[in-house]
Protein backbone atom coordinates (compact mmCIF):
# COMPACT_ATOMS: atom_id res chain seq x y z
CA UNK A 1 0.00 0.00 0.00
CA UNK A 2 1.09 3.24 -0.88
CA UNK A 3 1.21 6.33 1.17
CA UNK A 4 -0.55 9.51 0.39
CA UNK A 5 2.09 11.68 0.77
CA UNK A 6 0.04 14.97 0.03
CA UNK A 7 -1.63 14.29 3.25
CA UNK A 8 0.57 13.74 5.54
CA UNK A 9 1.98 16.51 8.06
CA UNK A 10 4.27 16.57 11.14
CA UNK A 11 2.90 17.86 14.26
CA UNK A 12 4.69 18.25 17.56
CA UNK A 13 3.03 17.85 20.34
CA UNK A 14 4.79 20.26 22.93
CA UNK A 15 7.20 23.28 23.25
CA UNK A 16 9.96 23.39 21.17
CA UNK A 17 10.25 22.74 17.45
CA UNK A 18 11.25 20.05 14.94
CA UNK A 19 14.72 20.19 15.05
CA UNK A 20 15.20 17.80 11.79
CA UNK A 21 13.12 17.57 8.28
CA UNK A 22 10.93 14.33 7.93
CA UNK A 23 10.85 12.68 4.85
CA UNK A 24 9.18 10.07 3.14
CA UNK A 25 10.19 8.61 -0.16
CA UNK A 26 12.70 11.78 -0.67
CA UNK A 27 9.79 14.70 -0.09
CA UNK A 28 10.11 16.22 2.78
CA UNK A 29 6.59 16.41 5.29
CA UNK A 30 5.26 20.29 6.77
CA UNK A 31 5.65 20.96 9.66
CA UNK A 32 2.07 22.52 10.58
CA UNK A 33 0.49 23.98 14.46
CA UNK A 34 -2.37 21.80 13.86
CA UNK A 35 -4.28 19.35 11.91
CA UNK A 36 -7.64 17.45 11.13
CA UNK A 37 -8.02 14.07 11.69
CA UNK A 38 -11.30 11.74 11.85
CA UNK A 39 -13.24 15.18 12.81
CA UNK A 40 -11.27 16.06 15.15
CA UNK A 41 -9.05 19.08 15.21
CA UNK A 42 -5.70 18.60 16.74
CA UNK A 43 -3.36 21.82 18.14
CA UNK A 44 -0.17 21.42 19.00
CA UNK A 45 -0.57 22.87 22.62
CA UNK A 46 -3.76 19.90 22.39
CA UNK A 47 -6.31 23.24 23.54
CA UNK A 48 -9.61 22.32 22.47
CA UNK A 49 -10.36 25.95 21.49
CA UNK A 50 -9.79 25.46 17.67
CA UNK A 51 -12.18 22.21 17.85
CA UNK A 52 -14.74 24.10 19.47
CA UNK A 53 -14.85 27.13 16.83
CA UNK A 54 -15.02 25.28 13.98
CA UNK A 55 -17.94 23.41 15.60
CA UNK A 56 -19.66 26.36 16.15
CA UNK A 57 -18.72 27.78 12.74
CA UNK A 58 -20.90 24.78 11.30
CA UNK A 59 -23.32 25.43 13.96
CA UNK A 60 -24.02 29.27 12.57
CA UNK A 61 -23.93 28.42 9.31
CA UNK A 62 -26.38 25.63 9.68
CA UNK A 63 -28.80 28.39 11.67
CA UNK A 64 -28.08 30.76 8.87
CA UNK A 65 -29.47 28.31 5.69
CA UNK A 66 -32.72 27.65 8.43
CA UNK A 67 -33.49 31.24 8.58
CA UNK A 68 -32.66 31.71 5.16
CA UNK A 69 -35.73 29.07 4.01
CA UNK A 70 -38.07 30.89 6.19
CA UNK A 71 -37.29 34.69 5.09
Amino acid sequence: MSVAIDKCWVLQIGKGEVQTAICVNDSPLPVVTSCCDLGVTISKDLSPSQYINDIVRKGHQQADLILKCFV
